[in-house]
């Protein structure tokens, strides 16, 4: 058993410090000198696009691994507290969720956004957020327990519901992201 350990604990350190050290860091300052408390920061597949959420603040994109920084306003010119973001795998789809606020959506890489306000949510404590590869299936969660999955197209494109079952908890989501819902199996919360 101890031989077993000592060999997993080597793989493990070999893994981790391969990935650690062999990265060359820079730093990045989308907002000028201002020191910011970033909070959520996101990627697409490669790399090349880039959001990042801000408490207090906006949200930031880059469409060039982080060298040049575009400020985005979901909600004018009011500063938030930005406690989530995520991307598709090309940059392109991306979500974004505010404490004690909503959820934002963006099909443009960020130029514009619509607000997202799942059912029987007025505001929520948005705490994370993910998409799938096309942007097209989304999950958030919130601190009061529940989940909510959207997804994108009309109802011909996707004709039937998908159901997710976490936790003993059925939820569903359908018709471009504005059916968001938790439900019992077989039955609408």
């Amino acid at each position: 058993m101890r031989k077993t350990l000592s060999i997993l604990l080597l793989v493990f350190i070999f893994s981790c410090s391969g990935f650690a050290f062999d990265i060359d860091w820079t730093e990045r300052q989308p907002a000028g000198d201002n020191d910011k408390s970033w909070n959520s920061v996101a990627s697409d597949s490669d790399g090349s696009n880039l959001i990042a959420g801000v408490l207090g603040g906006r949200l930031w994109t880059s469409a060039n691994s982080g060298v040049s920084w575009t400020e985005r306003r979901p909600v004018g010119d009011a500063n938030k507290d930005w406690r989530c973001v995520a991307s598709d795998s090309d940059g392109s789809h991306l979500i974004a969720g505010i404490q004690n606020g909503r959820l934002w959506t963006s099909a443009n890489s960020g130029v514009s956004w619509t607000e997202r306000r799942p059912v029987g949510n007025v505001n929520g404590n948005w705490r994370g957020v993910a998409s799938d590869s096309d942007g097209s299936n989304l999950i958030a969660g919130e601190t009061t327990g529940r989940l909510y999955t959207g997804i994108e197209g009309t109802e011909a494109e996707h004709p039937t519901t998908t159901q997710l079952l976490i936790g003993g908890i059925w939820f569903k989501g359908t018709k471009q992201y504005s059916d968001w819902t938790r439900f019992k199996r077989g039955t609408t919360e």
